[in-house]
């Protein structure tokens, strides 16, 4: 409702759902702080609905300069998501990411995407157009607030403050009422008796009262204590990443909104950019952490004829699987080959294909859904013998291919048609890569992971699932190239701005033939844009995967060489200029798609 303030009166104000203090302020026209002060905030964010708010009468300040005024955006009703298309989807002007924002070793099985012969260069394989940087304008710095008393609030009847208090759940795409009683810690049959439900069918946007919450009532908080920021040049600088607000940076790093807002001489807090760049006040930058350079060790069986060994400081690394890191005489081979030859790293898998980890976790959540089944149960010893020989370690860990996370949590879940948990080639289920909640536990066992001492994080399985055998895979949100990239592009910026500050590298895996799309692949691969989050980009440039081959190399198999070194220099010469280095990973593996070669000393 829209309340015309007085012409010098302040106005009294009854907080409703969805109100912020920055809407609120805007509403009125009175700047956001005057309203903190005439109400004694300390916490921007702490409005709860129900509460009665002092508005200050506008004065000069807010005649000279009106607070900036933007149209509230509509809520668009659930739909189902629309299924994968066969063709790629036409690009489409950036709007804005879904505000869920809400791979991987390359599955051998899969076909490659084919939608042109490459005889000549298809119009898939086209350089791609840099996009436009939009320069955001000069913002103003804040107005001095001014101090008003504070008249006598008149408190609401006992009734409608309880009815305020009350916690409703709105049901997204995919619940049910199991999955939301187990969520809350309630059963099926008090929530169908607190909402008067005549049977146990809900619809997504259905408000449910959950029984035994209630909002939290507001305490005063105390003043936060100053904390002197250090020199420019050691500040930790966020990136704004899609479906950002103050108040989420600001919990993320254990500091309050104000002090956000006063670090970056915020005018407008409720308008922040995607790609804005935010000085997070009290945490240092990490600092550059030196690759560890292996010792000069005599390298054996290698010919003097063999090809130059390329720069002594290149990582040079050898996978080891889940199963095989717990393997004692496999382990052994491992320490060999990095005592006795030029390879000078290793990639562990921290988790696994199957959702499973390496080591004693105690992240809870995967402990909950059984991921706690280690190989490596010595793992701080193996991670000591691997640092004493300055081995470069880098933890693999399987994003949204996850089929413990999407049996046991189907809310986070990639769906069919009808709502079921769907199901890859391998009948492996992925969790869903719009949701922040699948973020975020990935995240957290790669801040475990890198607690444990790894130098590198690599996600792998950074994408989206395609087409199987169980139909077309549906997700929480409208598909598209634009909603897809957005998607594993968050993702990764909400990775980077908690991981970098502990002084890692991160790494995302990608299918090979992204060196030479310019769309997303229909998965939401695209280099261009995920280099921007990322200090290593691992094409796997497996020759037997390039089904349609590469310009010139129409049978990529018989030509690994070309294919690596053309795949990889393609995607050298698109990441560089956002600071990403490029290092792929190589077949040693038989050829399956061609004629079953198996790649030796020659190849």
């Amino acid at each position: 409702d829209q309340i015309e303030p007085g012409p010098a009166r302040s106005q009294r104000y009854v907080v409703k759902e969805g109100d912020t203090i920055f809407s609120i302020a805007r509403k009125f026209g009175v700047h956001y702080e005057r309203i903190a002060q005439a109400n004694n905030i300390d916490q921007l964010d702490a409005l709860k609905p129900g509460q009665i708010l002092t508005i200050p009468a506008p004065g000069r300040e807010s005649e000279k300069k009106p607070a900036p005024t933007q149209p509230e955006k509509p809520k668009s009703d659930t739909k189902p998501s629309q299924p994968i298309p066969k063709e790629p989807v036409e690009e489409a002007p950036v709007e804005e990411p879904p505000k869920e924002q809400p791979l991987e070793e390359e599955p051998l099985e899969e076909e490659p995407l084919e939608e042109e012969p490459l005889e000549e260069l298809p119009e898939w394989l086209e350089d791609v157009e840099p996009e436009e940087v939009v320069v955001p304008e000069e913002e103003a710095p804040l107005p001095e607030p001014t101090q008003e008393p504070l008249p006598e609030v008149v408190a609401e009847g006992p009734e409608q403050a309880e009815e305020e208090m009350v916690f409703r759940y709105e049901v997204q795409r995919g619940d049910t009422l199991n999955a939301i009683a187990r969520k809350y810690g309630t059963t099926v049959k008090d929530l169908i008796e607190s909402n008067e439900l005549g049977d146990s069918n809900i619809y997504p946007g259905q408000k449910l009262v959950i029984p035994g919450y209630r909002l939290p009532k507001i305490e005063p908080a105390p003043e936060p204590p100053h904390r002197p920021l250090p020199d420019v040049g050691e500040q930790f600088v966020y990136t704004v990443a899609g479906g950002d607000t103050l108040g989420a940076i600001a919990k993320r790093y254990g500091i309050t909104i104000r002090e956000l807002i006063e670090a970056n001489n915020l005018d407008d807090p409720n308008r922040i950019h995607i790609g804005q760049k935010l000085i997070i006040p009290g945490i240092l930058a990490a600092p550059v952490r030196p690759t560890p350079q292996p010792k000069p060790t005599p390298i054996a069986g290698i010919d003097p004829d063999f090809p130059p060994l390329g720069p002594a400081g290149a990582v040079r690394a050898l996978y080891a699987s889940y199963f095989a890191i717990g393997h004692t005489e496999f382990r052994q081979r491992i320490f060999d080959l990095l005592d006795t030859t030029e390879l000078n790293a290793v990639v562990i898998d921290a988790k696994s294909d199957y959702g499973w980890l390496s080591y004693p976790t105690q992240v809870a959540r995967a402990r909950e859904i059984g991921a706690n089944r280690p190989t490596a149960q010595d793992f701080p010893d193996l991670m000591a013998r691997l640092k004493e020989r300055g081995i470069y370690t880098i933890a693999r860990i399987v994003a949204f291919k996850d089929n413990l996370l999407a049996k046991n949590y189907p809310e986070l879940a990639v769906k069919t048609q009808s709502g079921a948990v769907w199901q890859d080639a391998d009948t492996m289920s992925w969790s869903d890569p719009f949701l922040s909640d699948v973020w975020n536990y990935n995240i957290e066992i790669a801040t475990e992971a890198v607690r444990l001492g790894f130098d590198e994080i690599q996600f792998d399985f950074l994408r989206f699932p395609t087409v199987s055998p169980a139909g077309t895979p549906y997700f929480s949100q409208e598909i598209s190239k634009e909603t897809r990239v957005a998607a594993i592009t968050s993702f990764l910026s909400a990775a980077r701005g908690q991981l970098k500050p502990l002084g890692v590298k991160i790494a995302g895996s990608t299918f090979g033939y992204t060196c030479w799309r310019s769309d997303d692949s229909l998965i939401g691969q695209d280099i261009d844009r995920m280099g921007h989050y990322l200090d290593v980009l691992c094409p796997m440039l497996y020759p037997s995967t390039f089904g349609s081959g590469i310009p010139g190399y129409k049978m990529a198999v018989a030509h690994p060489y070309e294919v690596i070194y053309e795949s990889a220099q393609r995607a050298i010469d698109r990441v560089k200029m956002s600071g990403c280095t490029v290092r792929p990973w190589l077949q040693d593996f038989q050829d399956y798609r061609f004629d079953r070669r198996t790649y030796g000393r020659t190849e």
